[in-house]
């Protein structure tokens, strides 16, 4: 898709069903909306993939929840973000992984660890590719 690297490797984990990812309707409409930037279209074009099939793949790789609804979180730096913990808390979650670093800053929230790609395929890769 889009991304190389441990991003790669997590969403390949995805595909085959070793872990399984949430999103809710906010998140993935936001996912559109950003897949319609120029810059995305661009290397959309150079890897020959429309926005269509990709929304289609994180379909069928995700599970929509029902995000519950959260206070003010103050040490949150933007208050966009806090879509994302609203819907990892929703569900049984044992990990965020962003590569937002106003949620990486953070460490964890609600004792739900907040990790890189890279951090977690250092704490999960071994296991979940055997």
């Amino acid at each position: 898709m889009l991304w190389g690297g441990n991003p790669k490797k997590v969403i390949q984990l995805a595909a085959l069903e070793k872990i399984t990812v949430y999103t809710s309707l906010s998140l993935f409409q936001e996912l559109e909306q950003t897949l319609g930037y120029p810059k995305l279209q661009l290397r959309l074009q150079k890897l020959e993939i429309t926005v269509n099939y990709l929304l289609s793949e994180v379909r069928r790789m995700t599970q929509f929840c029902e995000p519950i609804l959260l206070a003010d979180i103050p040490e949150l730096r933007d208050a966009k973000d806090k879509k994302i913990l609203e819907a990892a808390l929703s569900v049984p979650v044992e990990v965020i992984v962003s590569g937002d670093e106003d949620l990486l800053v953070l460490g964890e929230f609600q004792q739900i660890p907040i990790l890189r790609a890279s951090g977690f395929w250092e704490r999960y890769g071994a296991e979940l590719s055997s």
